[in-house]
């Protein structure tokens, strides 16, 4: 990631394909996560539904997960 930030958030890769008409355009702001995660009933039960009610309010058609 360090030398390549596109390994954890394919940020440029996307825009490529966005322009080439391979996608449509894509939403802003985008949402990441990085790191360990500890509170994970909170991540559950607020921000996850939080962030996709925020997905669907900028009508969003798809997501990408990027494991990592």
């Amino acid at each position: 990631a360090v030398t390549d930030a596109n390994t954890v958030f394919p940020f440029q890769r996307l825009r490529e394909l966005a322009a080439e008409g391979v996608i449509g355009e894509l939403v802003s702001p985008a949402f990441t996560f990085m790191g360990r995660i500890f509170a994970r009933t909170r991540l559950q039960k607020e921000m996850a539904p939080a962030i996709l009610e925020r997905l669907r309010s900028l009508a969003a058609d798809a997501a990408l997960l990027v494991p990592v």
